[in-house]
């Protein structure tokens, strides 16, 4: 076969199939031109389909394990990636150990995605509970009272006025902010009847 023909077969430059015959991958003969032995280019042929079937590149190892070319390296280093050495153009990654990495990548994503959602769970909610009372924000019961928001928290703080702190919030039944506000007005009330002057 001639250098020109094998290098069609393989798909390959002339200037790679000579480098093979220089490396003694392919057998050949030199006459008026170079002729290369068809038994070891069909064996160069299989050698190659099954490096090809074992080992594939860096991005196609990405793309089968789930992850950017960056990290592959990572998965290398870890050992749970083999990587060959050899030229920088050959394809290095063992496919084996590339889907293995894949599942080891799903298993570690799933367990954050757990962890996540219990921690979510976990985290105290900031509305108000759930437990079919009407809640009020400060910002209302501040509002329903007359007050600032500082004056209600206050009054939450020193117990005068019973609420819920759920997160960083405080929420206030409206039963007891409607209680605090008809005391206010009451108080108000008796502050002004016994100011007014005597008739």
């Amino acid at each position: 076969m001639t250098l020109p023909a094998a290098a069609q077969r393989f798909g390959v430059s002339t200037v790679t199939v000579r480098r093979w015959m220089e490396a003694g991958r392919l057998e050949g003969v030199r006459r008026s031109e170079r002729w290369i032995r068809e038994e070891s280019v069909q064996r160069l042929m299989d050698e190659l389909l099954e490096d090809a079937a074992t080992w594939v590149s860096l991005a196609d190892a990405a793309d089968i394990i789930g992850c950017s070319i960056a990290t592959v390296p990572g998965f290398v280093t870890e050992g749970l990636v083999v990587q060959r050495p050899g030229p920088r153009q050959q394809a290095s990654i063992n496919r084996g150990s590339a889907e293995r990495a894949g599942r080891v990548l799903a298993e570690r994503r799933e367990a954050k995605r757990a962890e996540r959602r219990l921690r979510d769970e976990q985290r105290t909610s900031n509305g108000p509970p759930d437990d079919g009372t009407v809640w009020l924000s400060v910002k209302t019961t501040a509002l329903l009272l007359g007050l600032s928001e500082s004056g209600v928290t206050l009054k939450v703080r020193a117990g005068t006025l019973p609420a819920t702190q759920r997160g960083r919030r405080w929420w206030v039944r409206r039963d007891d902010a409607e209680r605090a506000a008809a005391a206010k007005a009451f108080a108000a009330a008796q502050r002004d009847h016994r100011d007014a002057p005597p008739l």
